[in-house]
């Protein structure tokens, strides 16, 4: 199953908890539809965050403010099925510090 959802302005401290109330109201949306992720988008997921969470404590950003935007798709059991997308994981990280105004 696809998945995407962003934080915008996160302080680099909270990277990982606004990442996951993310996740989560994004897996509340598709529970109000009657869909759910499986396993493997879960797992997924929790990569995901985990990644943007050292990219972001990294510095390589700079400043203290991230924007992130996580999206990627699963199959079940992380196994190719004929017709869909393969596997894959994207993660972006990006400064959201303001140039100095002078």
């Amino acid at each position: 199953m696809s998945w995407n959802f962003t934080a915008t302005s996160v302080a680099i401290d909270d990277v990982e908890a606004e990442l996951t109330k993310a996740a989560d109201a994004y897996r509340a949306g598709l529970a109000a539809n009657d869909y759910a992720l499986d396993d493997a988008a879960n797992e997924a997921i929790g990569v995901a965050i985990a990644s943007a969470k050292a990219i972001a404590e990294s510095g390589v950003t700079g400043g203290t403010l991230v924007n992130v935007t996580l999206s990627g798709h699963a199959n079940p059991g992380h196994k190719p099925v004929k017709g869909w997308s393969n596997d894959v994981v994207t993660v972006t990280v990006i400064s959201a510090e303001a140039p100095p105004t002078t």
